[in-house]
């Protein structure tokens, strides 16, 4: 087991899961009907929801080890962690 790197987890799932946060918010801004609010709000719930934890597993794994900090990782967790930040700088 040594040698591995301690997640698998591909880069994508943080962008994609930074798109669906962005696009249900973007889909929040416009489209201000009840229906779609709900439908909009629960998606911008999971993907921040799941956001988190990837920024978080990633983030570990790029702390702890060397091959995983690849530019596509650094980018998605720095982008995910901006995200994360300015919600919570909004909710204050």
């Amino acid at each position: 087991m040594t040698g591995q790197r301690m997640s698998a987890l591909p880069s994508w799932a943080l962008f994609a899961a930074l798109g669906a946060a962005v696009m249900a918010a973007g889909v929040l801004l416009t489209f201000p009907g009840p229906d779609v609010w709900a439908v909009a709000s629960w998606i911008l719930a999971f993907a921040l929801l799941v956001l988190a934890g990837l920024v978080l597993l990633s983030g570990w794994a790029l702390v702890r080890h060397r091959q995983a900090r690849t530019w596509p990782r650094v980018v998605g967790v720095t982008l995910g962690a901006a995200c994360l930040a300015a919600l919570a700088i909004g909710a204050i």
